[in-house]
């Protein structure tokens, strides 16, 4: 007696949760229909998507440190063995430019939070004093 009941109980909490989740599906729906219909929001997401992966998986597309040093191989043009050359320390181009990409997505995520702070600041200011 004691499941049956429990069992419509959750039922009534999943039929609940479900009539008030309609309006923020719908939401998504549509979101998802305008990003699918704009070829830039498209290209621009897989533009950021190769980004991100390629910052994550930095030493796995790498084959040389982005600090180390090979003083004989300074200058070199771009080869079989190093993509886009060689600095004037003999350091690999390619290396440093994929691990740039790490530094990058930092940065772009602190100033992403630090940017939200201050909208929010200044939203709560600009609401209290109309």
């Amino acid at each position: 007696m004691l499941n049956t009941v429990k069992n419509i109980w959750q039922k009534e909490k999943i039929k609940l949760f479900l009539e008030q989740s309609k309006p923020i599906i719908e939401d998504w729906k549509h979101t998802y229909y305008l990003w699918k219909s704009t070829p830039l929001a498209m290209i621009g997401t897989v533009i950021i998507f190769i980004f991100l992966t390629i910052a994550i998986f930095a030493p796995l597309l790498t084959s040389y440190s982005p600090t180390e040093q090979f003083m004989e191989e300074r200058l070199l043009p771009p080869s079989s063995q190093h993509i886009f050359g060689t600095d004037q320390y003999g350091r690999d181009v390619f290396s440093r430019v994929v691990y740039g990409a790490r530094v990058e997505v930092w940065i772009i995520f602190i100033v992403s939070i630090i940017s939200v702070m201050i909208g929010i600041i200044v939203g709560i200011t600009a609401g209290y004093f109309g």
